[in-house]
């Protein structure tokens, strides 16, 4: 399934939920930054810690299964309007460094853009 179809299923799966503004994204991002700080020691941890700032804004994040343990970049939509982007990948101390944030889908295509470009490199 391509990017494109994933949000068009997605549409057609999600509840008529309105998006955040500015300010939101905003908060949220910054409370994401300052809990994925520091390495986690599983996958499932880090999930966990994305899940439980969503959970502040009333945004219920559902667990992931089959995540890959040599790392990912995921996008997945959270309402009409915004998406959560996250990328983790494991760290040589046998940890994982995570990244996640609220965005548009504009700025879901530049994040996915950007680390292909660092792969292609």
């Amino acid at each position: 399934m391509n990017f494109k179809e994933f949000i068009t299923e997605s549409e057609e799966s999600m509840p008529n939920m309105p998006g955040m503004d500015s300010d939101t994204h905003q908060k949220l991002n910054l409370l994401l930054l300052v809990e994925l700080d520091k390495p986690v020691l599983t996958i499932e941890a880090g999930i966990s810690k994305i899940r439980k700032i969503l959970y502040l804004e009333g945004i219920a994040f559902e667990s992931l299964s089959g995540l890959d343990s040599e790392g990912d970049e995921i996008a997945t939509q959270i309402n009409d309007t915004d998406y959560l982007y996250i990328l983790y990948f494991p760290t040589d101390d046998g940890y994982y460094d995570f990244y996640a944030e609220v965005t548009d889908e504009q700025g879901i295509i530049d994040a996915m853009s950007e680390t292909e470009g660092e792969v292609n490199s």
